[in-house]
């Protein structure tokens, strides 16, 4: 496997972990009346704080190489898992449609979470261009 699928990969472990560690705080503290965006607002700058810190981290520890390429396959791996696996949660323990998930992102939170998601998974690419 290449250095780039395996730093996407653990790109993608170390990402969705933390999301789904506060994805499941934000479900408790939305049932005791806090508002899920107020609560999505908080959420985001911890995650794309954390999925820069994590990718600086697996492109060292991976030596990814600086090519776009190999930065747009650590990425698009990254977002690929990410998006089927938050499909695939929300069908099976949400019980919420495709259809109804993909509606999510043209809400305005919605857009918000998506654009959040695609800016990590450019963040290899960035990275390589500004910091190596």
């Amino acid at each position: 496997m290449s250095r780039a699928l395996q730093a996407g990969l653990v790109f993608f472990v170390l990402l969705f972990g933390l999301g789904f560690l506060l994805g499941s705080l934000r479900l408790l503290l939305v049932q005791h009346g806090f508002g899920r965006n107020l609560l999505v607002l908080i959420e985001l700058p911890i995650m794309l704080a954390y999925a820069w810190w994590v990718t600086g981290w697996a492109v060292r520890r991976f030596a990814v190489p600086t090519a776009r390429g190999a930065r747009l396959i650590m990425g698009g791996v990254m977002f690929t898992l990410l998006r089927l696996s938050e499909m695939l949660l929300g069908a099976m323990l949400m019980g919420i449609s495709t259809s109804a998930q993909l509606a999510l992102i043209f809400t305005p939170m919605g857009a918000l979470e998506i654009s959040a998601q695609i800016a990590c998974a450019l963040f290899p690419l960035l990275h390589a261009r500004f910091f190596e």
